[in-house]
């Protein structure tokens, strides 16, 4: 029985609860700890309930919690005093669906943990992954500019890296999701992906300071990618991550690795169909080197009390610093 259905059959039950009331019931056995699923009585809320002993839960412990979801001690009438339980609980009936998606992913990979307090880490890293994904898509799906930059992302990774590098190597290259300054970083290289649909007076979008700065790295390229969005025709967000997904069938770890960066991306399959419609086709792809004279702004040059810094950066004047892409191929191969 999936968690869907288990939680509807709870719901009936649920009926007579009273206010701080539970109704649970555990699922996947084999699971260290207890892992419940469960109906609150007064809310109706659905959630998830992993009871794990005190000694599991650090002190200094940041519970997640984003759109959709929240996490907090739950009391329950038979947990004893030695343990407590930890429970994911959805705030917003419109996230239903992707909750379940979420407990479902939560619930399978605590079977694979050895003690609770292994199991208590990977719940919080995995709750932190759908918190990103949460805050970026949520029931709506990615925004237009969001599905834009993630495909350029993915051509990159196809386009280059894949090309050249072991699946693995190629998929852990790719740090933007996971918050790195640039959306690729390889053998102190890096790459930022930037994707632009106007026609005239293209201008790249720096979303902070650091992010053409060069001090922590031998080399950095930006790739400019001016894409024709159209219904109907050119390369789907979807196929696009079909393709990469087929390309390193063959290396597990590369597909793990992969499908965590798409929700780390606000990328989730459930939600593909929303994407099936908008095609992409490139109408020039450019990489610059960033180099002494480029058109930037960087930590070192902002006055003391200053930060966060995005700002824009004109195509035209980047055009001094283009450089071929079998000069980024031949350093992405040594």
């Amino acid at each position: 029985m999936n968690v869907g259905e288990l939680w509807a059959e709870l719901e009936l039950d649920a009926s007579s609860l009273g206010e701080d009331e539970w109704v649970v019931r555990r699922v996947n056995p084999e699971s260290r700890c207890d892992v419940l699923l469960g109906i609150e009585g007064a809310s109706r809320r659905r959630g998830l309930l992993v009871r794990v002993v005190n000694s599991a839960i650090s002190g200094s412990v940041e519970y997640p919690r984003s759109r959709g979801f929240e996490t907090r001690d739950v009391s329950l009438a038979n947990c004893p005093r030695t343990h407590t339980t930890l429970g994911v609980l959805l705030t917003d009936p419109a996230f239903m669906d992707i909750f379940t998606r979420l407990v479902d992913d939560i619930v399978q990979r605590l079977v694979e943990t050895t003690d609770d307090s292994e199991s208590v880490v990977e719940m919080t890293n995995r709750l932190k992954v759908w918190q990103w994904f949460m805050e970026k898509a949520g029931t709506e799906g990615l925004r237009q500019e969001a599905q834009r930059g993630l495909y350029g992302e993915l051509l990159f990774l196809r386009d280059y890296l894949l090309t050249h590098l072991s699946p693995l190597a190629a998929i852990q290259a790719w740090v933007g999701p996971s918050g790195g300054n640039q959306d690729f970083q390889w053998a102190r290289r890096a790459c930022e992906v930037k994707t632009t649909a106007a026609k005239h007076h293209q201008k790249l979008r720096i979303a902070n300071e650091l992010q053409l700065d060069t001090r922590a790295v031998n080399v950095l390229w930006v790739y400019h990618l001016s894409l024709d969005a159209r219904r109907g025709s050119g390369e789907t967000l979807p196929e696009a991550i079909d393709s990469i997904q087929t390309a390193i069938a063959h290396d597990a770890l590369a597909v793990e690795h992969f499908t965590a960066l798409l929700l780390e991306s606000g990328y989730h399959p459930a939600q593909a169909e929303r994407y099936h419609s908008t095609g992409y086709t490139v109408r020039n792809a450019t990489f610059y080197h960033v180099t002494d004279g480029f058109p930037r702004i960087t930590e070192d040059q902002l006055p003391n009390g200053v930060g966060d810094v995005s700002y824009s950066v004109s195509v035209t004047e980047c055009q001094h610093f283009k450089v071929p892409a079998s000069e980024v191929e031949q350093a992405i191969r040594t």
